[in-house]
Order: C-alpha cells, then sequence, then structure tokens
C-alpha cells in the first residue's frame, strides 16, 4: 500500500510539473518566442513522455518557428499516442496545409472527419478546411459552396470572418466582382476594426476601375493599421510585427495604385515607397513603383524596378507582364 501511494504521489508531482513547463510555454507563444516555448514543451514532454497534448503544442511551436520537419514529427507523435482523437488529425491536416501539402490535408481531413462523433463544431472548421483545400487546388466554385455552408452552421466569430472575407476573394477570383464586393461589405460592416478586410474589399474596387472607392477604402484601412510606439508598447512580439508590416505594405501598395490611376503621381509614389520600406521583398510594390517611374518619364529607374520585381518572383505569381514591359523600356 506505501508503495502504491508513493506511486501516485510521483505521478501527480509529474503532473504537476509538466503542467507547470505548459503554462510557461503557452505565455512564451503569446510572445513570439517559439525557441523558449519549444524547450518548455520539451521538459513538459519529459514530465509526461506520453501526453499527447504536449506533443501537439510542441508541433506547433515548431511550425510557427518554420521547422516543419519536427513540427511533423511531433504532430505524427501526437496522433500515434492517441489515434482515435479527430482533434489531433484536424491539427495535422492544418499543418500540412500551411505548407501546401494538400492531398496530406486532404487524407488527415477525411480521417478526422470520420473520427468526429458528432463534434459539429469540430465538424464546421473541417468543412472549411475542406474549403480552403479546394481553393487552393483550383476548386474555387466547390471552395465556395463549402464556405457558405459553414455560414449556415452559425460558426463560431474567427470562423464566419474567415469564411466571408474568403468566399469574397474566391469569388474574386472568378470575376464576380459584385458578389464578392457584397460579401466583403457584410465582412466591413460585422468586422468594422479589422484593416484586411478593408484590403480585400479595395482590391475588388481596383478590378473595377473604380479608383476613388478603393482610395477612400484603403484611407479607411490605413487609419485602422497597427502603429507601433517609439518604446513598442503595441508590439505582441517579432512575429506579429513582421505580420503586421506587411499587411500594412499591402495596403500603401495598393492605395499608391489608386493613387497612380487618379494622376497623383507624386502621392503614389510615396505609398509605394512606404510599403517598400515595410516589406522589401513585395515583387508587386516594385511594379506599381516601375508604372509610376514610367509616367514620370523616368525610364531607367522604372526600368530597374521592372528587374528588381522579376527577381524576386513576380512572373510566377502574376504572370509575365513585366516580361513584356521589360522588352519595353529596357534597352
Amino acid at each position: 500500500m506505501t508503495r502504491f501511494l508513493m506511486m501516485l504521489l510521483v505521478c501527480g508531482f509529474v503532473s504537476a510539473q509538466g503542467k507547470k513547463q505548459l503554462d510557461a510555454a503557452e505565455a512564451k507563444m503569446k510572445t513570439g518566442d517559439f525557441k523558449a516555448a519549444i524547450s518548455l514543451y520539451s521538459d513538459a514532454i519529459k514530465a509526461e513522455p506520453k501526453n499527447a497534448k504536449y506533443y501537439n503544442k510542441r508541433a506547433f511551436a515548431y511550425s510557427m518557428d518554420t521547422d516543419y520537419d519536427k513540427a511533423y514529427e511531433d504532430y505524427s507523435t501526437s496522433i500515434k499516442l492517441e489515434p482515435d482523437s479527430a482533434i489531433l488529425l484536424y491539427d495535422r491536416a492544418l499543418f500540412f496545409f500551411t505548407v501546401n501539402a494538400l492531398t496530406e490535408a486532404k487524407l488527415d481531413h477525411d480521417v478526422a472527419l470520420q473520427k468526429a462523433n458528432g463534434d459539429k463544431v469540430l465538424e464546421t472548421r473541417l468543412l472549411a478546411l475542406n474549403g480552403d483545400i479546394r481553393r487552393n487546388q483550383g476548386d474555387l466554385e466547390g471552395a465556395v459552396k463549402d464556405y457558405k455552408k459553414v455560414l449556415e452552421s452559425n460558426p463560431e466569430d474567427g470562423l464566419k470572418f474567415a469564411c466571408i472575407t474568403n468566399i469574397g476573394a474566391v469569388l474574386g477570383r472568378l470575376n464576380r466582382n459584385d458578389e464578392a464586393i457584397s460579401y466583403l461589405e457584410e465582412a466591413v460592416k460585422t468586422y468594422p476594426k479589422v484593416p484586411s478586410v478593408y484590403n480585400n474589399l479595395g482590391f475588388r474596387y481596383l478590378a473595377k476601375n473604380d479608383y476613388a472607392k478603393a482610395l477612400q477604402i484603403y484611407d479607411k484601412a490605413i487609419s485602422l493599421s497597427p502603429k507601433v510606439a517609439a518604446d513598442g508598447t503595441t508590439e505582441v512580439s517579432s512575429k506579429a510585427k513582421l505580420q503586421d508590416n506587411v499587411s500594412a505594405s499591402l495596403l500603401y501598395n495598393n492605395r499608391g495604385y489608386a493613387k497612380m490611376k487618379l494622376g497623383d503621381l507624386n502621392g503614389a509614389m510615396s505609398d509605394v515607397n512606404q510599403s517598400i520600406s515595410l516589406s522589401a521583398d513585395n515583387s508587386y510594390a516594385f511594379r506599381n513603383r516601375a508604372l509610376i517611374y514610367n509616367e514620370q518619364n523616368n525610364v531607367e529607374a522604372a526600368c530597374q524596378d521592372v528587374k528588381k520585381a522579376l527577381e524576386l518572383g513576380f512572373t510566377k505569381s502574376y504572370g509575365d507582364e513585366l516580361e513584356n514591359l521589360k522588352k519595353l523600356i529596357c534597352k
């Protein structure tokens, strides 16, 4: 009996130690210190080596730190420990989707759906993921159908936001701009303080050549973008700051394009320069600045930016537009 009680006490201590490390790791994740979080999750795993949850959480930390091989290993270990867990399969499916392993994502999705056992919240999340997979596989109509089914199920707020904006984006790719705008206008009304919604909506007005309306929308979006004080008080993490910079870069780039089309070349140049300063690998910003330089008859500078945009992979992402422009202006 004494030995049994001692075993219970040891197990309780190990569990408490694991929980302590887990809580500390979660705090590090919130600040974006992924390497520190990984170390703490590893300590939790040492305390409870059969705890699938810990492997799952360390896998996510590895993925955020872009160590995808170790992330895959941990996700797989968590599933081996709990092979009937639909949520663990869902998490690995999300990981596969993130790294564009769409076939593997679909396989995990399908197995997770079989094991969901009537969990409506998880089933709705899986349906949204299926829409994402279809979208990235080029089945745009199928993606829209899945997203609409998610919205019919009255999903959690974050999923509702994602599906509304995704429908808008996919309808835009299908050249159904008016439908896309109707969804994105709804998103703006529902989430009036989220800059990315305005960015998507503004882009749809750019596609309709309604540059004045697009400019109005981008002005609003930029006014909502995160502002980091001199002491960094609004900065949650280095990764969050990077994401904010990329988001703001897109806003300034698109507003600059709208200004150029409205004839405000100086304002356009200022915005696109700001975009490049926030995200120097945005090939589309260099494309836009090349167009502005060309409008200003500064052909040499335009040619340099065309070459820079091509160097950054513009053609792979957006087509051969700049290859043709290069032939015209780069003599």
